[in-house]
């Protein structure tokens, strides 16, 4: 997928959160750079960006996120409890995906944690940066095929943490739109972007299911 293109032609500073959980994970580290300083134009200063990675690049995503003056709030470990086999049986299966959560490195910027639903969520107690759970199932699949679209599960806490109803989230590289599904779900407005037309025909069926479901 070719991000060189990208051109976010948007207002400044319209987005509360701003979630990159798929396509990142191919983005060579000068795009990914491009693409996260044109991010910080449009992001309000008390909102968030969260981005999905893999041992591959997140280092490198870390680094320019720093570069690009954000300050990581935190740094979650997903934990997946059914991950795909170590077939070249000469490393360690990688079992592990990372995403790190950062807001504006400004000092009048104050973002938003949801932080007594995270607690109820979690059984009355504090919640860790350590999220244990299965990949995506396949009845969140039912539309096609994405080949790194997450659980919904996952979405839920990142769009419940950090934005509230109302909220305008922005996914732009939206793959099969489960950042949309869930943001319908739970009030907010939702904004994706995607080069992949197959993808976005994928994203526009669940969306449409999720509509018909709140108008009925």
């Amino acid at each position: 997928m070719d991000l060189r293109n990208l051109d976010l032609k948007v207002e400044p500073m319209s987005f509360d959160g701003v979630i990159l959980s798929n396509v990142l994970d191919v983005v060579p580290k000068d795009i990914s750079t491009t693409v996260i300083d044109d991010l910080e134009r449009v992001l309000k200063p008390g909102g968030t960006i969260w981005i999905s990675g893999t041992l591959h690049n997140i280092y490198s995503i870390g680094m320019a996120l720093q570069q690009e003056r954000y300050k990581i709030i935190n740094n979650i470990t997903w934990k997946k409890t059914n991950p795909p086999p170590n077939l070249a049986c000469r490393c360690f299966t990688h079992s592990t995906e990372t995403i790190l959560w950062a807001r504006k490195d400004e000092k009048k910027a104050r973002h938003l944690f949801n932080y007594e639903q995270m607690k109820q969520m979690n059984g009355g107690k504090q919640m860790k940066d350590v999220w244990e759970g299965s990949l995506t199932r396949p009845s969140e699949k039912w539309a096609g095929r994405h080949p790194t679209q997450k659980p919904e599960y996952l979405l839920e806490r990142i769009i419940l943490a950090s934005t509230k109803k109302g909220d305008v989230v922005l996914d732009p590289f939206c793959g099969s739109g489960t950042t949309g599904v869930v943001s319908g779900k739970y009030g907010r407005q939702f904004i994706g972007i995607d080069n992949n037309e197959e993808y976005l025909d994928i994203a526009k069926r669940r969306l449409d299911q999720i509509q018909e479901a709140l108008e009925w």
